[in-house]
């Protein structure tokens, strides 16, 4: 039943790109926000952990202070990755495989 057909540039298209509820990236934007995002994670916790040893009294403040810096540094870290990762596949011209 399947035919070979020739793939037309929206098909193409269509394979290069990653997608969910909500979110539509390439698959190079897909690969650098998660690497940015896990590096983001683990320094945005270290940062908040001594932000939170440094003012406040109690692992509670810390702890808090350690999430909240890993969210921030996840989202901040997600974004910048996936610009930078698509802006180097850009500049080297080739596919977004």
């Amino acid at each position: 039943m399947a035919e070979n057909h020739p793939v037309t540039p929206t098909e193409q298209e269509a394979e290069h790109f990653t997608g969910g509820p909500g979110v539509v990236a390439t698959k190079s934007q897909a690969r650098g926000a998660i690497g940015g995002g896990t590096i983001g994670a683990i320094a945005g916790a270290v940062i908040g952990a001594i932000i939170g040893f440094i003012i406040f009294d109690g692992a509670l403040g810390l702890i808090i202070t350690a999430v909240v810096g890993a969210v921030a540094g996840s989202v901040a870290g997600g974004v910048s990755g996936g610009t930078v990762n698509s802006a180097k596949n850009v500049e080297r011209g080739g596919a977004d495989t």
